[in-house]
């Protein structure tokens, strides 16, 4: 006769265990010390085995009953149960529950703040866990999901209800990515709940208007809530439309460009002979798939003795730093000043430009100028370069277990190589730099040899052309890296309009205020966080009373 939990409840132990059976081999097993066990005996492959479900009540007579119906449907299509219960119990051993499943996606989000990533574990701590944090996350279908939401939803928490909603369907999604599934059972839960109610809040009369002015310039909160509130009564736009993006993206690339060059222009001062190092960097995620527009490279001019970034200006699509370079140029006075640039940027043309505007040149020689290149590899062979014949200073560094010794070689432009003068306006120096490095601990391997050649229009002596390189690299250790490591610019998505290209230039504005900002003495990322924090101290460097 089939149990029923009445019967089951009402069964005492005995000296002895005995089993109550229910039927298609299902049977309670209750022992001497009141436990009571659910078991399935089976046969499979001529043999006779038994299959555990759990302990009564907390595995009730229904799910002991749904249990042994999975287990004759596994029998019935040649699959032993009991494989198939280790296996299920391997799965959870590493770790492909819900819950398991659901905290490596909550990890996995270092980008929220503390606050939210805590709201979010909380919510599902709380409504989602209890229910199917346990179960396989192979096993739970469109409605174990649609039951335990429905629960969230009818105490009312609509808004939180949709947001467990999505959090469901981007952590499915995730083990799908982690190929644990094969399709997503969270899709099929879109317009099955009530949306939350939104409240409308009524407009403004004109009447108290005057009152809204005053008390939003006496208003004392966050200096960044005060100009927020006065660019809404500019611009008379939603708050989602005021967010900076927007707005930014709407002005003018070119006025900013000109309004930026003109302040650094009025506030900064700079000396003859400072090197100023031009050099791009790309914007990796300011792509735009949807628009078909590839990520923007920006060029930069870097004043390496002020560490300021004094001009930039953006390449045009399917073009490069070449026809750049000297638009960037045009804009600048780099009277007095040397020039530095890779190889991209060794060109004729913009030599001469440079030459015209009164500045001197500094540029690396590769396989762009195949005979210029070859003619240094013909005047500087390999072998004698241990031992030079020219002006010559060597420099020697220890760091990270390594050793490096870089030595500096500069002469005039010889007689044989003269025609080279004539192609490249204002020539007077061949400059080679020589590096030797090695790992301190195995000084018996042959220390790594790098040659690198330059040309020159300034009358460098070798001291000046070693200091000069190694000035050239600071726009990539004091700028482009401060915008990776600490501003995070690789990672930013915003690409609406001119958009990626401004803000590039407001975090060069942010650099140079912060840099050269002398009150608090600390690194650029603490004193971004002091900015953000101290509307005194933001409201001191936004006045540039620490630029140079």
């Amino acid at each position: 006769m089939a149990l029923t939990d009445t019967a089951i409840r009402k069964t005492k132990p005995s000296d002895k265990p005995f089993k109550m059976t229910d039927s298609s081999g299902l049977y309670l097993l209750i022992k001497p010390n009141g436990s009571k066990l659910w078991y399935m005996k089976y046969r499979i492959d001529g043999k006779e085995k038994k299959l555990a479900f759990g302990p009564y009540p907390e595995i009730s007579l229904l799910q002991a009953r749904r249990l042994r119906e999975t287990a004759r449907n596994n029998i019935h299509a040649g699959v032993d149960p009991a494989a198939v219960k280790q296996t299920e119990k391997q799965k959870r051993k590493n770790g492909q529950t819900f819950s398991q499943i659901a905290i490596n996606w909550h990890s996995e989000h270092k980008r929220w703040s503390e606050h939210y990533a805590k709201t979010v574990m909380r919510r599902l701590e709380m409504y989602v866990f209890p229910d199917i944090g346990d179960r396989l996350i192979e096993e739970i279908e469109t409605e174990d999901l649609l039951f335990t939401l429905r629960k969230v939803e009818s105490k009312g928490f609509l808004e939180i209800t949709a947001r467990l909603k999505n959090y469901v369907t981007d952590i499915m999604h995730y083990a799908m990515k982690k190929k644990l599934l094969k399709a997503n059972p969270a899709l099929y839960l879109d317009g099955e709940f009530a949306a939350p109610e939104t409240s409308h809040y009524p407009a403004l009369s004109l009447d108290k208007l005057p009152e809204l002015l005053t008390r939003t310039d006496s208003y004392c909160g966050r200096l960044l809530t005060k100009y927020a509130l006065k660019l809404s009564l500019i611009f008379f736009v939603r708050s989602s439309e005021l967010r900076i993006a927007r707005v930014v993206s709407c002005i003018s690339p070119a006025k900013f460009h000109e309004c930026f060059i003109n302040w650094m222009r009025d506030c900064h001062s700079s000396n003859d002979k400072d090197v100023m190092a031009i050099d791009g960097k790309t914007l990796r995620h300011s792509y735009d798939k949807s628009r078909r527009k590839g990520a923007i490279h920006v060029i930069s001019a870097f004043s390496t003795m002020h560490s300021l970034v004094i001009g930039q200006i953006k390449t045009d699509e399917k073009s490069n730093e070449i026809t750049a370079i000297p638009e960037l140029l045009n804009m600048l006075d780099i009277k007095g000043k040397i020039i530095t640039t890779d190889a991209m940027g060794c060109q004729k043309d913009i030599a001469e430009k440079i030459q015209k505007q009164g500045g001197d040149y500094l540029f690396a020689v590769k396989g762009n100028q195949g005979r210029l290149n070859k003619a240094f590899e013909e005047k500087f062979p390999l072998k004698e370069l241990n031992n030079p014949k020219h002006d010559s200073y060597a420099i020697s560094e220890k760091s990270h277990g390594r050793e490096e010794i870089r030595l500096h070689i500069v002469c005039d432009v010889p007689d044989e190589l003269i025609d080279f003068t004539f192609e490249w306006k204002g020539l007077k120096k061949l400059c080679v730099a020589v590096s030797f490095r090695s790992i301190i601990a195995e000084q018996k391997k042959e220390p790594e040899m790098m040659v690198r050649y330059y040309i020159s229009s300034a009358d460098l002596s070798a001291e000046k052309f070693a200091t000069a390189i190694r000035n050239h690299w600071h726009v990539e250790n004091k700028l482009h890296w401060r915008l990776d490591v600490v501003m995070n610019e690789d990672d930013c998505k915003i690409r609406r309009g001119n958009a990626a290209e401004l803000f590039s230039g407001i975090r060069h504005i942010a650099i140079n205020i912060l840099t050269n900002d002398k009150v608090f003495k600390a690194g650029l990322r603490r004193k971004m966080r002091k900015a953000a924090m101290d509307r005194n101290y933001l409201a001191s460097v936004l006045a540039g009373s620490g630029l140079s």
